[in-house]
């Protein structure tokens, strides 16, 4: 299990939903970059289709600990989680599936 929030670039798309992505709490980085990974599917609460999101080499350096992908913007906006004060995102938990690059995100 992994803590993570809710980010954006500072200027998100509302239509396409580019701009967004969830941190992962620096101490579960590890958990959700494993260097021998390309990639991480997410199944996000309430929708159907997993989102794939490639794992770039900062990401996996610990360097870049954000999930970027345009399907997790549209979650975002599909449930009025695309604004937040200044400090305070929405925050939410990925659920590893066994020992997979499979994570739930409620």
């Amino acid at each position: 299990m992994a803590n993570a929030s809710a980010w954006h670039n500072g200027s998100p798309n509302l239509n396409t939903g580019a701009g967004y992505g969830l941190r992962v709490d620096a101490s579960y980085t590890p958990i959700i970059f494993q260097k021998t990974w390309a990639n991480v599917e997410l199944h996000l609460s309430g929708q159907t289709n997993p989102v794939i999101v490639n794992l770039s080499r900062s990401a996996k350096l610990g360097r870049c600990p954000e999930l970027r992908h345009k399907g997790i913007g549209l979650w975002f906006i599909s449930n009025s989680n695309y604004q937040w004060a200044k400090g305070q995102p929405p925050r939410f938990t990925l659920i590893q599936r066994g020992s997979s690059n499979v994570f739930d995100v409620i």
